[in-house]
């Protein structure tokens, strides 16, 4: 519970002597801590900040970055731009769509104005959920899911986003990188140690 300690910990080792990869992980690691635990966004950004500044570019920095950066929520039902029409068509073109890649891209739709207008992940998901029972190995989806479920502290569907990215990976440093974060999410957040000990020895295996 000593969470000032671990922040300050993590950005040592982000200041040391490291290579990228490590100092980018720390990094990640005190933003996290600052954001979850300490409740200080600014700071967290902050690190964030850092860690982009070392590795642009990186995928892993932009999620937890944007994810901060998100405006307030917005209720679709006294938004001026008409969202609440919008959604109702594309939800019941959606159900009326014969063809399965037509009503992937009106769920995508959908996914999008939850997540991106109205800044409400967990409806969001709901969509990306449609998707994946029509294409589970749809990368896009699975990757809308991870930032979906981060944003909406959802701990088991991240965990489930970043296990179905390392089944379709083909590049090993991903794959170990990305069973890793899915046990220390089912370790810190979720509480499944057994389930996160069994992540580990994948990616040892690796």
């Amino acid at each position: 519970g000593r969470h000032e300690v671990r922040v300050r910990s993590w950005v040592a080792e982000a200041n040391a002597a490291r290579p990228t990869r490590v100092r980018v992980a720390a990094l990640l690691r005190a933003s996290d801590i600052t954001e979850r635990q300490l409740r200080r966004r600014d700071d967290a950004i902050a690190h964030l900040r850092a860690a982009w500044a070392i590795d642009p570019g990186n995928s892993s920095v932009f999620d937890a970055l944007s994810a901060l950066l998100s405006p307030p929520a917005r209720d679709p039902d006294t938004d001026a731009r008409g969202v609440r029409a919008r959604i109702e068509l594309y939800a019941q073109a959606a159900q009326a769509a014969v063809d399965p890649e037509r009503r992937i891209g009106l769920h995508e739709k959908l996914a999008s104005i939850w997540e991106d207008e109205l800044v409400q992940p967990a409806r969001a998901i709901e969509e990306i959920e449609k998707i994946l029972a029509l294409a589970p190995q749809r990368r896009s989806a699975i990757l809308a899911l991870q930032r979906n479920a981060q944003r909406a502290g959802d701990a088991k569907q991240l965990a489930r986003a970043l296990q179905a990215e390392a089944d379709l990976t083909t590049d090993p440093p991903l794959q170990r990188k990305l069973l890793l974060s899915a046990a220390e999410v089912m370790s810190d957040r979720v509480g499944d140690r057994d389930r996160a000990f069994a992540l580990v020895e994948r990616a040892l295996a690796i």
